[in-house]
């Protein structure tokens, strides 16, 4: 079946209906579509995060050891030295 027509001889219903229902039918699946989406999103961005958090932790920590170690340490990332110039 290709037209709208042919679904609503095949559906017994009106032309209107098979167009209506479909256009309900898009709109539902376009809501939960991005619904997913955006769930899909708010998970890597929350990953995200978490994998930055822990290598600032870890640049924290290489650096901090360094430091008492006599030297500079290796530079931090631009994110933590933007406010200080």
């Amino acid at each position: 079946m290709t037209s709208y027509r042919q679904i609503a001889e095949a559906c017994a219903v009106p032309v209107g209906t098979v167009r209506s229902r479909l256009s309900q039918a898009r709109a539902v699946m376009a809501r939960a579509l991005t619904a997913t989406a955006a769930a899909a999103h708010e998970d890597v961005m929350r990953r995200t995060e978490a994998s930055w958090q822990d290598g600032l932790r870890n640049t924290r920590g290489r650096r901090a050891r360094r430091v008492r170690q006599g030297g500079q340490g290796p530079p931090l990332p631009r994110r933590l030295t933007a406010g200080r110039r």
